[in-house]
């Protein structure tokens, strides 16, 4: 039984480096690497990895769906047991034997997470509402997709949700799915009328493996992170985690833990 690791990396490559090998320690593993085409400085990067093919990836935009179904195409011609996508900054909080031995332990369920209520409006937002300028990050183009979704829902405009897609769904962006799982988020999200769909939404890659496969047995228990908030309560992003957070990684009983660093990792493994 073989497991596909599909990584999303664009900057941090020591610590990509150590997830790679950390990764490959367990001959189960499988790697396959996307590398965002604005990055440079990456060609150290060694190991048995597959790299795929490189796109412009913007945060919040399309292409990081498709960055995600290029990974997808390469791996499933290997036909592996189970796929799991992970970011370029995380790393597994077990070693790899254990980790993969409880990915393999639970061959039907999806590692899959929901967010409760969808976020409520903003996050039907991110579907409903048409943005413009999806793949922009200039202050002028957020302003005018800020002005053009207060537009629509005074309009109470709201687009039609593709018939292909399940139903609407919002989740963590980082999975781990079976291999039929895996196939029919590929076939799904290639079609040409799912894509042009999500070109125009926004953060899709919270959303479109969710709403492809709808309600499946899934389990939350895949990726560890801390989200940061600002004084007023406006969130930030997502914390970069500290030596400090290794107890609390460790008893979260996540497989893996995201935004870490070399000393991160060379903590956690004392301590495993």
């Amino acid at each position: 039984m073989m497991i596909a690791y599909l990584i999303l990396a664009h900057a941090n490559f020591s610590v990509c480096q150590e997830l790679i090998d950390e990764l490959l320690s367990d001959e189960r593993s499988v790697v396959y690497l996307h590398i965002d085409a604005k990055a440079k400085q990456y060609d150290a990067l060694n190991g048995n990895i597959h790299f795929v093919r490189r796109v412009k990836v913007h945060w919040g935009g399309e292409s990081m769906v498709e960055a995600t179904l290029n990974l997808l195409e390469e791996s499933l011609r290997g036909q592996y047991d189970r796929y799991v996508l992970l970011s370029g900054d995380s790393f597994p909080i077990n070693d790899m034997a254990k980790t993969n031995d409880i990915l393999m332990q639970q061959p039907l369920n999806e590692f899959l997470s929901y967010y409760e209520n969808n976020l409520g409006s903003r996050g039907y937002d991110r579907a409903f509402c048409y943005w413009l300028f999806n793949e922009h990050s200039s202050k002028v183009c957020w302003l005018i997709n800020r002005y053009l979704v207060k537009l629509q829902k005074q309009f109470k405009y709201k687009r039609k949700f593709p018939r292909e897609l399940s139903e609407f769904r919002i989740g963590s962006q980082w999975w781990g799915l079976t291999y039929e799982s895996a196939q029919k988020v590929y076939d799904i999200c290639s079609n040409k009328k799912v894509r042009k769909f999500l070109r125009h939404t926004r953060i899709p890659d919270e959303f479109f493996v969710q709403s492809t496969l709808g309600s499946v047995n899934s389990k939350d228990n895949l990726m560890f992170y801390e989200f940061d908030f600002l004084a007023k309560g406006t969130y930030n992003g997502v914390s970069r985690l500290s030596t400090k957070d290794i107890p609390r990684c460790i008893e979260s009983g996540k497989l893996f833990c995201r935004k870490v660093n070399c000393e991160f990792i060379k903590e956690l493994r004392l301590k495993r």
